[in-house]
């Protein structure tokens, strides 16, 4: 029931190209890992692109060299990873409060949040560094109810993971354990308590130092991920900051998430009542209370940096309904599962934000026509604006010598006038040059894309 329901939700129109922001960027560092010397450095527009750790581009590139580069091959990787989330979550709630049908409401719940489903639909990391962040967590609980060395291992290892796929934001199970004991079980730093966190630490920084280690040799790695990427981007790194508290959070919250919210506390409530369910609880907690902290961090408020909230809530929400439940919970909740996963597949997909999808007409119509692609990358301020031209052309600098006629991709701020409209989007201009360097006369829109594109 999980894993159908999960490859329902997530994989419902695969197929369908939307990639803008960061999907479009992880989309092309992906692809030129398919082509790339040396694996382990990520590039954009041969270019290095130091942003982001490695993990989940060799995720996504793994399975394009398996399905190939287009949409499905890019969300593929997210689906699937979105999946194994699912099922750790459901076999984690279950096991917390002995109950299938708490294990598969907390799954329901997390992947309905509107936050969830449009990340891990846009093949943004969030779904990778979940899995991570959360399996690390799960291992501790379990260590702490077995003292097996292996589970502090995977702590450590999962958390490492986490960090090799967003950078320190990967450190929150080791914060939220290591204040879980502080605070509630300090006997476990004494005797071979301490000798096996001291352990699970070992296998944490040993997962992804190696890595950073590589990649900063004759680079600027540790500049922009640590200082560009965390500082510049915290409160504390600018002049401007925007101290909007928890406006925007709560608002989420509010407006999408009220009954799932009121839900959790009355599960808190209700389970920290039961002294078996202190620990896993009180550790869910403090990985809650740590995170909304370090996303109030990042100056940047946006609502999709509560994707790891969702998933330490899910269980305590669920618990929190069963808790007061009058109805056969498990059957009304296949009816649910079944009803809402099969209603996705009919929801199309927004193509209000689909800027560079009019790039594959553009290479086909290249190709049909004989006229050469000129497109430079560097005109384009944006980020996803140059990826987009990394991803879909195979080159993206003008030649040396440029022909008498070609089809020019250029912002759509920055038009040529002298050229012949072929396409606009929200983002992009492309038109063809005839007989250059003299134009054809007054543009005249050959083509125009529908009003929804352009007013994006």
């Amino acid at each position: 029931w999980v894993i159908g329901f999960a490859l329902l939700v997530f994989g419902a129109n695969l197929s369908v190209s939307q990639m803008r922001g960061d999907s479009m960027i992880y989309a092309a560092v992906s692809k030129n890992l398919l082509e790339a010397e040396d694996p382990l450095r990520l590039t954009l527009n041969d270019e290095p692109y130091l942003n982001k750790p490695p993990l989940y581009f060799w995720i996504t590139a793994g399975v394009m060299k398996l399905v190939g580069p287009g949409p499905v091959g890019v969300k593929l990787g997210a689906l699937l990873i979105s999946t194994m989330l699912c099922v750790v979550i459901y076999r984690s709630v279950r096991r917390i409060f002995d109950d299938r049908a708490a294990g598969m409401l907390a799954v329901l719940i997390f992947s309905a949040t509107y936050v969830v489903w449009r990340n891990t639909y846009h093949a943004r990391m969030e779904s990778l560094l979940t899995l991570c962040v959360f399996s690390s967590l799960m291992c501790f609980w379990r260590w702490m109810d077995t003292r097996r060395t292996g589970w502090i291992l995977g702590w450590g290892f999962l958390a490492g993971l986490g960090v090799l796929t967003k950078g320190p934001v990967g450190l929150l199970p080791i914060a939220a354990g290591v204040t879980y004991l502080a605070v509630r079980e300090r006997g476990f730093f004494r005797g071979t308590g301490s000798l096996q966190i001291a352990g699970g630490l070992a296998a944490f920084v040993a997962s992804f130092l190696w890595w950073y280690i590589y990649a900063a040799q004759g680079s600027d790695l540790l500049s922009v991920l640590f200082g560009d990427q965390l500082l510049d981007r915290s409160v504390f790194g600018t002049r401007e900051a925007v101290h909007r508290w928890w406006s925007v959070y709560l608002a989420k919250l509010v407006s999408y998430d009220l009954i799932w919210m009121v839900a959790a506390v009355i599960g808190l409530r209700r389970a920290w009542a039961q002294e078996n369910l202190r620990r896993p609880v009180g550790l869910l907690c403090s990985a809650a209370l740590l995170h909304l902290i370090m996303i109030h961090l990042v100056e940047e408020k946006t609502a999709r940096y509560l994707y790891q909230f969702y998933v330490f809530t899910a269980g305590l929400s669920a618990f929190g309904i069963l808790s007061i439940r009058r109805f056969d919970a498990e059957h009304a909740l296949k009816i649910v599962i079944v009803v809402f996963a099969i209603s996705l597949q009919f929801v199309p997909p927004s193509s209000g934000h689909n800027y560079y999808g009019v790039l594959e007409q553009t290479v086909v119509t290249a190709r049909n026509s004989g006229w050469p692609l000129v497109a430079d990358w560097r005109e384009f301020e944006a980020l996803d604006e140059q990826a987009a031209l990394d991803y879909y052309l195979e080159e993206t600098s003008p030649p040396d010598v440029m022909p008498d006629s070609f089809i020019l991709v250029r912002p759509r701020s920055n038009p040529m006038p002298q050229a012949r409209t072929l396409f606009t989007t929200g983002r992009l201009w492309i038109g063809v040059v005839l007989g250059a360097p003299y134009g054809p006369g007054e543009a005249k829109p050959m083509h125009q894309s529908p009003p929804a594109l352009e007013g994006s």
